[in-house]
């Protein structure tokens, strides 16, 4: 995500990260899928909006919140208690707050949030507010589709409010690119760059990075390290480095 959102706050970062992995966490926890899920991204840097959508072929979300609260509910009513605070088929396996925090955080930032699995599909935007409907042809597993712009700073503390308490989770900025007390980051080039180092291709989102990491809050300095690159050709420099010098 750091290699393509523009104009973004470091609270929208959190805020992405928290919910895809929420939302791909119940796929491996509670999904029963026999081919695991699939997550699809996109970006959208005109409107400045992210889209992701999470998809397996499991039990559904009717059938395991059946199952784990011993309940006959229909499965809108399945849709309608799993965005409440808490509500999980097992507490062991997390605290149930995922769809209810991603779904949170769609509301605050104007996007839009929905729920296919089952009989019933749930649909939360702006305009319309927040419906769910039964369907006539069943959705084989759970389809999650979040919509989220961020023109505006998601506030993390108003959205993940769980049991009375904020919550501000630990992200993956903070883990791989925190700066030390004097506001410096080192960068290990060696290990971004994944697409090699001969090509502007392999510099582009490499350029990206390093400019939106600059652009957070605490950094004074970026230390780009070198070791282990036999050789950079003179595309890929250009394209890191050169365009970051006269920009």
């Amino acid at each position: 995500m750091i290699t393509t959102l523009v104009d973004f706050q470091r609270s929208d970062l959190r805020a992405l990260e928290w919910s895809i992995n929420e939302i791909t966490d119940n796929v491996i926890n509670h999904a029963q899928s026999p081919v695991g899920g699939f997550l699809h991204f996109s970006s959208y840097t005109v409107s400045r909006a992210v889209e992701f959508a999470v998809c397996d072929v499991g039990i559904g979300i009717p059938a395991t919140l059946r199952a784990g609260l011993g309940q006959v509910l229909t499965d809108s009513e399945a849709l309608e208690l799993a965005i409440r605070e808490g509500v999980t088929r097992d507490k062991k396996l997390g605290q149930g707050n995922g769809l209810y925090g991603s779904w949170r955080i769609a509301q605050l930032s104007g996007g839009i949030f929905e729920i296919f699995s089952g009989r019933a599909h749930l649909f939360s935007s702006p305009d319309h507010g927040l419906s769910i409907q039964d369907t006539a042809i069943p959705f084989a597993g759970t389809l999650v589709v979040s919509k989220i712009p961020y023109l505006r700073t998601i506030d993390l503390s108003e959205a993940l409010v769980f049991g009375g308490k904020k919550y501000m989770p630990v992200d993956l900025v903070e883990l791989e690119y925190e700066a030390d007390a004097q506001g410096n980051v080192d960068f290990f080039l060696g290990r971004e760059s994944g697409g090699g180092f001969g090509s502007r291709q392999a510099g582009e989102p490499v350029r990206k990075k390093l400019l939106n990491i600059a652009r957070l809050d605490g950094i004074n300095r970026i230390t780009i390290d070198f070791s282990d690159i036999p050789l950079l050709s003179s595309s890929y420099a250009d394209e890191v480095f050169g365009k970051m010098f006269m920009s």
